[in-house]
């Protein structure tokens, strides 16, 4: 039996039935989450379902909570499913290294995560080892070209996100917890970038965004493009990330724009596992010390969708 624990759950209900689908060993599934009414807390095949403080706002207490939980069910493996308590989560990972309890947390370490949730830090970080990324201004008086982006710096999803397209938008004071960034026009696409416990590339899945909703795809084709696969392996070694990495990319005029880095499974997973790249199997076979493979796309496109569940509890 391997207890499962999936912190701030949400509305990623389909993460259940992932792991009810693996066969090969019994799961036992947890999940967390600040509100009692979201979706994952209607699926019948939870074990047990936690309501926890906000970790942004009540870090300690969170960390406490996570911690009781972690040690009474003997919680095998940890999954995140949001950006707000990655740190909080590494830091239980670095304390449970020395302890009896060996829950393995599915977070990288907290200098990789500081580097991607910061949008600064990750555009300091990207162009040092040469990738592209919008640049960042430092003042308004620095930009010549519009539009630009105004977003937070430690943003998620599409949230306070303006696109400025000329001078007389742009507001007289901007706050030292936003950034404004170029703006990139081009395709845009959404990839999973998979490594081992030992931050070793496995597996990418690059998906083109055709229709977005509130800073998730709602629908894509998966693609087989052979510069994205090689700008996967790429990124996979210089950040050495652990599990899977969330990458949304611009490409313009040939040149791969890195627009967002979330290192954990983020709302494109969905289309990557449907189109046959299991992940989630993979993390609970490495779990189980078994060597599994992941088959990579040779040639291959497929249109996904992602619609709504709706189901009835009684």
């Amino acid at each position: 039996m391997i207890n499962v624990l999936l912190t701030n759950s949400g509305r990623r209900d389909y993460f259940v039935d992932y792991l009810n689908e693996i066969k090969f060993s019994k799961i036992r599934i947890f999940c967390t989450d600040t509100n009692k009414n979201v979706p994952t807390i209607s699926k019948k095949k939870i074990f047990k379902y936690f309501i926890t403080k906000e970790a942004l706002k009540f870090p300690k207490v969170y960390k406490k909570q996570i911690k009781n939980i972690v040690n009474k069910y003997k919680i095998d493996l940890v999954i995140p499913l949001s950006d707000y308590d990655l740190k909080i989560l590494a830091d239980l990972k670095d304390e449970k290294k020395n302890g009896k309890n060996k829950s393995f947390f599915l977070v990288s370490d907290k200098k990789i995560i500081d580097i991607c949730i910061s949008k600064k830090k990750s555009f300091i970080f990207l162009n040092e080892n040469n990738f592209f990324s919008p640049n960042i201004y430092k003042s308004v008086k620095e930009i010549k070209k519009f539009p630009v982006v105004i977003k937070e710096d430690y943003g998620n999803g599409s949230k306070n996100l303006k696109i400025i397209t000329n001078k007389n938008e742009l507001p007289n004071k901007i706050s030292s917890k936003m950034i404004i960034q170029e703006h990139i026009q081009g395709k845009e696409y959404n990839i999973d970038i998979l490594n081992n416990f030992r931050r070793k590339f496995v597996s990418c899945s690059s998906k083109l965004k055709l229709i977005m909703r509130a800073g998730e795809t709602d629908r894509c084709k998966i693609v087989a493009n052979k510069k994205l696969f090689d700008f996967s392996i790429q990124l996979s070694k210089c950040l050495k990330h652990i599990g899977n990495l969330d990458v949304d990319v611009i490409i313009r005029r040939r040149k791969i724009f890195i627009i967002d880095v979330n290192p954990r499974f983020g709302g494109g997973y969905p289309f990557t596992h449907v189109s046959g790249l299991n992940y989630i199997s993979y993390i609970i076979s490495l779990l189980n010390n078994k060597k599994p493979k992941i088959k990579n796309y040779n040639d291959y496109e497929l249109f996904m969708n992602k619609g709504i569940s709706v189901y009835a509890q009684k």
